[in-house]
């Protein structure tokens, strides 16, 4: 170490070190110390990623980076960093002002340091100065690869192509209990006259913080093992900070990869996170993913009112087509009917004409007679005269009765 710092170590090859050569821990400790400040006098500027942060009740802060290797994630690197109490409340809160939170586990910082080396601890970084702004970089870089990863995977068409229900009756909401826009989402939904038609089951997650990702896609995996029509993911907004697990890779693959519709509404108006590019759909707020599944019900209503509407008239119109047929029917077989009475009333007239024609009592009154035999057949010739018995002469008003002697009988004309 010291050679490093172009001090020089004299190594006495002996087999007992003279009282005078030994050095304690302590005066070790202050040579390396001195040879620190002595080689790194200024402050630097240094990035890192946060493993360990925290306050104690003294007030100071410490956190511990660690640089990785970003292929195999082993640590290259790690010190601890210091804010002393004196400058650590103003820094937090203009980290916090600035990147919308306090430093996190996970985030990459740029600290300005001072190297010292104490005897006691070891090396710590002295925290003077900081900048969110290379932070809220690194998130942003961090979110434009995952949205290249995730496009170049084919993720972000999958969940959206999946066929939305007609009516989703069983709705998986992915929140915190307490959360204010779960309370919001579900206040909406029992607030309309569809309360009874929509089943909402809640499947807990944390919602922010570090096992915000993780949390959301084991409540994922556990909507997959009942019956929903559609999952929904909802917080009621936040900070950039706050909202950063929204972004994360494996969270955004399971919801692009999810076999149910995924809505979100994360609470946030300026812009949307990578969960919002593979979902379904997404939506500035819980309330209006709750408006927006009213209004499919809504609608449905509306249609079935304007089909119920269409099929009346349709019905009403057929049913005039009906009446106008039945009453044309109607009369054709009124006329058919009169045509056909006239007929048969005419062929009446005609035989009742013909039947008075051949009446005997009209032929009788016109001053002929009818001789009919002892069983009233009327006898229309010689040849039916009886050889002896009765006869009976009917003449108009008169009946005579002649008893059969002798038949005389001679042609007309001679």
């Amino acid at each position: 170490f010291l050679h490093i710092f172009g001090g020089s170590a004299n190594f006495v090859e002996k087999n007992v070190v003279m009282e005078d050569e030994q050095l304690t821990l302590l005066q070790l400790q202050e040579m390396i110390g001195g040879a620190v400040k002595e080689a790194l006098p200024d402050l630097y500027w240094v990035s890192g990623e946060v493993s360990q942060i925290s306050i104690n009740s003294s007030g100071h802060c410490y956190i511990e980076l660690v640089q990785t290797d970003v292929s195999s994630g082993r640590v290259l690197a790690k010190a601890r960093a210091i804010i002393w109490r004196g400058r650590a409340e103003a820094l937090l809160a203009y980290f916090r002002e600035s990147a919308g939170s306090n430093p996190q586990k996970g985030m990459k910082m740029l600290l300005n340091v001072a190297v010292e080396y104490s005897a006691a601890w070891g090396l710590s970084l002295i925290v003077y100065d900081l900048d969110p702004r290379f932070t809220l970089g690194d998130i942003e870089k961090e979110r434009q690869k995952t949205i290249r990863k995730l496009e170049e995977q084919g993720m972000f068409e999958l969940n959206s192509s999946l066929e939305l229900p007609l009516l989703p009756f069983r709705i998986a909401v992915v929140s915190a209990e307490g959360a204010a826009g779960y309370g919001d989402f579900l206040k909406h939904i029992r607030q309309s006259r569809w309360a009874g038609s929509i089943a909402c089951t809640l499947f807990a997650a944390p919602m922010q913080g570090e096992a915000c990702a993780a949390g959301i896609i084991d409540a994922l995996s556990l909507v997959e093992e009942d019956e929903f029509d559609i999952a929904v993911i909802i917080r009621g907004g936040g900070s950039d900070m706050d909202l950063k697990p929204y972004d994360d890779y494996e969270l955004a693959l399971n919801v692009a990869q999810f076999p149910l519709p995924v809505f979100t509404g994360i609470g946030h108006d300026r812009d949307y996170h990578v969960i919002d590019m593979v979902a379904h759909s997404w939506f500035k707020t819980p309330t209006a993913v709750a408006d927006f599944l009213i209004g499919m019900f809504e609608n449905q209503w509306e249609r079935l009112a304007e089909l119920g509407a269409r099929v009346s008239e349709a019905i009403a119109g057929r049913v005039n087509a009906q009446a106008v047929e039945l009453s044309a029917l109607e009369k054709r077989i009124q006329y058919a009917v009169s045509a056909m009475l006239a007929s048969r009333e005419n062929a009446l007239k005609l035989v009742e004409s013909k039947l008075e024609n051949v009446n005997p009592a009209r032929i009788i009154g016109k001053g002929f007679a009818m001789i009919l035999d002892k069983d009233g057949r009327r006898i229309s010739s010689p040849q039916g005269l009886p050889a002896e018995g009765t006869i009976t002469i009917v003449m108009e008003k008169t009946m005579l009765e002649y008893k059969v002697e002798r038949i005389a009988s001679r042609e007309f004309g001679e």
